[in-house]
């Protein structure tokens, strides 16, 4: 479902989606965006945050395994990938 930043307070505050792609021309909106998605898992548990700098030497295996692990401190952790090309490449794409 494609949510325009003008919609984003009233869908975060029905709904928290397991993934969104946030993107655009205007980096303010962005990063607002992203701030507001972060307020909302915040508000429904999520303690711990992790950020990946995805660039052409990023090992898109480590996103995997931290999917996949568990977390001894918080139950829910909000995972942020950051493409700053825009484009995950080849090894991105088969992950």
């Amino acid at each position: 479902m494609k949510v325009r930043f003008d919609q984003i307070n009233a869908h975060l505050a029905n709904t928290l989606n397991r993934v969104y792609l946030v993107f655009g021309e205007e980096e303010l909106f962005v990063q607002e965006a992203c701030q507001l998605i972060r307020q909302a898992a915040a508000s429904r548990g999520f303690s711990e945050r992790i950020v990946f700098h995805a660039d052409r030497n990023f090992h898109w295996q480590q996103l995997q395994q931290c999917a996949a692990s568990l977390s001894l401190f918080c139950d829910k952790t909000l995972i942020e990938l950051r493409l700053y090309s825009g484009k995950p490449g080849e090894s991105g794409s088969k992950q």
